[in-house]
């Protein structure tokens, strides 16, 4: 049987009753270390009392050599604990954290305090105060401060895993009923001008000192280099392992992720798709989604206030910085033979994986599917082209064309002349004769399938016969006797 009790939050809270904070004070005052400590203080608090006053300097001697004489022997009594075991007592804790939020109170004043007398230390000073703070504060026995804490918390949530979500949860429950988040929005909303003119503010302002300016972009760099080595010293450890224990490592890091709750991640990505399309259908115009509009919209506004002639210069920059790397690439691996080689050979690893692709593709469609529903697939995707809007694209296509070749007749001729004109014809024609024969000795094998049916299907295309104005095909048919028999062919 499951003998954990829970502890609701605030519970331990609720059973103290009156206040214990003299006898908490009384305990630390008792101490070894705080005896000892007021002991050597009491004398110089007491002389400050006095002053210069001849009277009060005669009473400070003798009561501060009295008071330091008692705290001195309680801090030397066998019996005075020291201030790290009463810290380390239960029963002192739990008496504390009921009198703690009393006392502090939600004031952080005095840590405010301390942090500015700290700041007005000099270098060396500040070493030795938060070199002292490390030193008395460094855990003993090897047990860190993380440690204890993720121990402590662990021992609280063994006895209520849902601890911190229902001490939270009246806090933030309150946060929500309390809060006007329609005054939030409408402080955004009128926020933004005045934040934008202060952003404003703080570039004009910045820019008139441009040394510091300089200074503070020259931190991007030493950012950016901090966060390399950082990162280098990170990844070097991991490294030294050997790779059958990292393997092991990182395997076992991946067998802990939760694919399950990756896969409703994703449903639930899936829905909220699902349902903006299925809404913006539905508030839109008939045939015209919402979320088209918007869109739409949001470009125009965009691109109305785009400096179209920029941002063609910028685009025009990039493309020459691309092509700038790339030469600067070509001239690294012209130094480096391996790494040429490397680049030269991924070129065919990405042809080859483009291939291994789509015979992995092939192999699940005929373990998926049947050979009926496959081709009832294929049917479907087809049918999901629309034929009609494509034909009508290449047609628009070839009318650009044919504009361009009606308004500068001159132009693809010319381009086609240049390129033919510099053209290495030996080269070129060298290529082709031995491309063509390798492909017709690699055809040959096949070619008694293929060659027939496409013979015939070329005969059919050229019949004049098969068409209902045969006069362009007869010409053409015409001059392809001419060519073919060196004469003149009478029809």
């Amino acid at each position: 049987m499951n003998t954990t009790e829970v502890v609701k939050p605030g519970a331990a809270a609720a059973a103290h009753g009156t206040s214990d904070l003299a006898g908490l004070l009384g305990e630390v005052v008792g101490t070894s270390t705080v005896s000892r400590l007021i002991g050597t203080l009491a004398p110089e608090v007491i002389a400050r009392w006095a002053g210069t006053n001849p009277v009060k300097k005669a009473i400070a001697r003798i009561v501060g050599r009295i008071v330091a004489g008692g705290f001195l022997k309680n801090a030397e009594s066998r019996d005075a604990r020291d201030l790290a075991s009463l810290l380390g007592d239960p029963g002192f804790v739990r008496r504390l954290g009921r009198e703690l939020p009393a006392v502090m109170g939600g004031e952080a004043g005095p840590v405010a305090a301390l942090l500015s007398g700290i700041e007005r230390l000099s270098p060396e000073e500040k070493c030795d105060f938060i070199g002292g703070l490390l030193a008395v504060s460094a855990p003993s026995g090897g047990a860190g401060a993380f440690t204890m804490a993720a121990r402590i918390v662990n021992d609280m949530h063994g006895r209520n895993p849902r601890y911190f979500s229902e001490s939270l949860r009246p806090a933030f429950v309150a946060f929500l009923e309390r809060t006007d988040f329609g005054e939030i929005k409408e402080f955004l909303d009128r926020s933004a001008p005045d934040m934008v003119e202060t952003v404003r503010m703080i570039n004009h302002e910045l820019w008139e000192y441009p040394a510091k300016t300089v200074c503070i972009l020259g931190m991007v760099p030493s950012l950016v280099n901090l966060a390399a080595d950082a990162l280098r010293e990170s990844l070097a450890p991991i490294n030294g392992l050997a790779p059958d224990l990292l393997a092991d490592v990182v395997l076992a890091l991946v067998h802990e992720i939760d694919g399950p709750k990756f896969g409703a991640v994703i449903n639930e990505l899936s829905e909220l798709v699902r349902k903006i399309h299925t809404g913006s259908t539905l508030i839109g115009e008939q045939g015209k989604p919402q979320f088209t509009v918007e869109v739409s919209r949001l470009i125009a506004g965009a691109m109305g206030a785009v400096d179209v002639n920029l941002l063609l210069k910028a685009r025009s920059l990039l493309a020459e910085i691309r092509e700038l790397t790339l030469v600067m690439l070509i001239d690294l691996l012209g130094r480096n033979p391996v790494l040429a080689r490397e680049f030269f050979q991924g070129h065919f690893t990405a042809l080859v994986r483009v291939m291994r692709s789509w015979s992995h593709k092939a192999d699940a469609f005929e373990t998926l599917f049947t050979d009926d529903e496959i081709a009832e697939e294929f049917a479907r995707g087809m049918r999901e082209i629309d034929a009609q809007q494509l034909a009508d694209t290449v047609s628009r296509i070839a009318a650009l064309f044919n504009k361009v070749r009606k308004r500068t007749p001159g132009v693809i001729r010319t381009t086609l002349t240049q390129f033919m004109n510099t053209i290495d014809a030996e080269e070129i024609g060298e290529t082709a004769r031995w491309l063509t024969n390798d492909v017709v000795r690699s055809i040959k094998p096949v070619a008694s399938e293929v060659l027939p049916p496409v013979i015939r299907g070329l005969a059919e295309l050229l019949s004049p016969d098969r068409y209902d104005d045969p006069g362009e095909i007869e010409d053409a048919l015409v001059e392809l006797r001419k060519a073919l028999l060196g004469k003149e062919v009478a029809i």
